[in-house]
């Protein structure tokens, strides 16, 4: 059975906006405009997860929450606060606080905020080294409402004994400290195969000095002090899944963004070689698709141009429709012999987007679950 949402907000548009995102998700969505209306449907249908307005006619959220704290079989349904004006929280009680989101509505933060919330999927983990405790608290507060886990070291050594127990998704990273400083550590990291790949951003006092960690291989740079929404915001983008899309023809790619943005990746499009190049230099990619009209190079340079700067578990894959020369026509032997070059040159895969436009999600899914074996 489907989890149920209640969405109570005295903004149609919203709640349609909101319930046409959940349902393509498989969750059933309910309506609510007010905080009276959205009582009696949680009395009535008993949700699993309500999202909640602050600001109603009739009763606005606190009021409904503190209606909600009158009924055990309803108090405990978790509630993901939604509001213009974030001074508004200080109401409401710190046990609350752990699912918010700020309006205007970013749909992939909701969409990640309802499976925290619903405990469908796990948080992820943050490892701070810094031997400045407070940075390592105040990180942990912070990073509480965006549902990381933190984990602190007061320095690389002991940064390094954490994980050989148990690896974090991402590592911010203080660069002068004692017994094993920041460059001592980022030396060990690279070294290991298993944790090279985890994203780093590094603390810095001061701007100037930046010119110590150009060509570290970090992923990120972040200057002392900083706040938590500059913290959450950088460790959001570098932990989104994502995808890398190579395409001069935006009416072709429409599928394949559709396929990504369905599995919370942030897709990114390109319209050439040289642009995908800078970017996949800098950030880490899950997925590289690329349309064959849009690819100058012969096979074997373009992916091992890509090979030579991704990891080893990016997903390449290749398209073409009919605008593609020598595939005007559906020609099978031109299709397996351009399919063959591709694969001899080891991308993951290489579809024609005529006869495999509704399969590339099966596809793709097939291709990601043999790169990860």
């Amino acid at each position: 059975m489907n989890k149920k949402i209640l969405v109570i907000d005295d903004d149609p548009d919203l709640v349609d906006k909101i319930r046409e995102k959940l349902e393509a998700d498989y969750y059933e969505v309910l309506g609510a405009f007010d905080g009276l209306d959205g009582l009696a449907k949680t009395k009535t249908d008993k949700p699993d997860l309500i999202i909640l307005d602050l600001v109603m006619p009739k009763m606005t959220g606190l009021e409904f929450v503190n209606e909600l704290k009158l009924y055990p079989d309803l108090r405990n349904i978790p509630i993901i606060l939604m509001t213009e004006h974030i001074s508004l929280l200080k109401f409401f009680p710190e046990e609350l606080l752990e699912h918010y989101i700020v309006k205007p509505i970013q749909v992939p933060e909701l969409r990640r905020l309802v499976r925290y919330a619903l405990g469908d999927v796990e948080a992820k983990t943050v490892l701070v080294i810094d031997d400045d405790p407070a940075v390592i608290s105040a990180l942990k507060t912070h990073l509480m409402h965006g549902h990381y886990v933190v984990w602190g070291a007061e320095n690389g050594k002991e940064a390094l004994d954490i994980m050989k127990s148990r690896l974090p998704n991402i590592i911010i990273l203080d660069i002068f400290m004692p017994v094993m400083n920041g460059f001592e550590f980022l030396k060990a990291l690279k070294k290991n195969e298993a944790w090279e790949t985890i994203p780093v951003i590094v603390l810095l006092e001061r701007e100037a000095m930046r010119d110590y960690v150009e060509g570290l291989q970090v992923d990120e740079i972040m200057l002392k002090p900083f706040t938590g929404e500059d913290a959450t915001a950088k460790i959001q983008f570098l932990l989104e899944s994502k995808a890398m899309i190579l395409c001069d023809n935006d009416d072709v790619t429409k599928a394949i963004v559709r396929v990504f943005e369905e599995r919370l990746y942030m897709p990114v499009l390109v319209r050439t070689e040289e642009e995908m190049m800078t970017r996949i230099k800098k950030y880490k990619y899950k997925s590289i698709v690329a349309y064959l009209g849009a690819i100058k190079k012969e096979p074997h340079e373009f992916i091992s141009d890509i090979r030579s700067t991704v990891n080893k578990n990016t997903l390449i894959l290749i398209y073409c429709n009919p605008k593609v020369p020598q595939a005007e026509k559906d020609n099978i032997i031109v299709l397996r012999n351009l399919r063959r070059k591709w694969l001899e040159a080891k991308a993951d895969d290489f579809f024609d987007i005529r006869i495999s436009e509704s399969d590339f999600p099966v596809l793709f899914e097939k291709c990601e679950a043999k790169k990860k074996a």
